[in-house]
């Protein structure tokens, strides 16, 4: 069989091809758009199988990560990684033989050459609510993030980096407790008690990864109350960091808070 891999990738994304699906995981960047992808018959579920991957387009790299096995449910995972500023068309094409041939079995023509659709990779299951956290939601996993998404015009895509290392500046002022959902350079913020938060400024040097990072700290600059790291990114809760401010003061207070990590 043979399945061609076809998309504008801008940063790194891992595709996971299984069956006749074709699902993504956003490393860094922006979704890849589909460019035609297509295939000849879905991928076999097939312990003792060859399998290999070309690439035939794409100014980047291309990595086989995992081949399909019965430990993956028979799932090819692909890396492309472009790291030039905008995105590039990339084919990469994957051939497999489950060896029929050699053993006398009949196997059926291919039938015509099919599109798949090119989805997300599913969101977590919520896990329960934590102990111990009053007034905290429960986490969300990858689910859409509770409260206000916040803006700022001080945050600006083209100036994103791609090193392993990145940062979130905030600058806002707060009263009396509001928890911060940051996903990508998504900052969401949930008042629990008091007004609702005004933004002065923030800055993503890069999108906060959904992967596993090695080193993670949250820092306060200023403030007069609490901020604490309530979770840090992990697979648990869809990769978001969720800090809390609690400002017991009256009033409203300035605050100025740094994430920074490492991949």
């Amino acid at each position: 069989g043979q399945f061609d891999l076809r998309a504008r990738v801008d940063g790194e994304v891992d595709f996971l091809i299984q069956g006749e699906t074709m699902r993504y995981e956003i490393m860094s960047g922006s979704p890849p758009v589909d460019a035609g992808s297509e295939y000849t018959q879905p991928l076999p579920r097939a312990p003792r199988m060859s399998f290999e991957i070309e690439k035939r387009d794409g100014r980047g790299r291309v990595d086989l990560i995992e081949e399909p096995n019965p430990g993956n449910m028979f799932t090819a995972r692909i890396r492309i990684n472009d790291r030039q500023s905008g995105d590039d068309r990339y084919h990469v094409r994957l051939r497999w033989d489950t060896g029929q041939r050699e053993v006398g079995l009949r196997v059926p023509p291919s039938p015509a050459r099919r599109e798949p659709a090119l989805t997300p990779e599913p969101p977590l299951s919520p896990p329960p609510p934590a102990r111990g956290r009053p007034n905290l939601p429960p986490r969300r996993g990858a689910y859409p993030m509770p409260g206000q998404v916040l803006e700022s015009h001080d945050n600006q895509p083209s100036r994103y980096n791609r090193g392993r290392s990145g940062s979130l500046s905030f600058r806002g002022r707060v009263d009396d407790e509001v928890v911060f959902y940051i996903r990508g350079d998504v900052i969401a913020a949930q008042v629990m008690q008091g007004r609702p938060v005004m933004v002065e400024r923030f800055r993503f040097s890069q999108p906060l990864p959904s992967r596993r990072l090695r080193d993670f700290e949250l820092n306060k600059a200023y403030g007069r109350g609490v901020v604490e790291l309530i979770e840090p990114p992990e697979s648990l809760n869809g990769y978001t960091a969720i800090v809390r401010i609690i400002d017991d003061q009256r009033g409203d207070g300035r605050y100025h808070f740094e994430l920074r990590w490492r991949q």
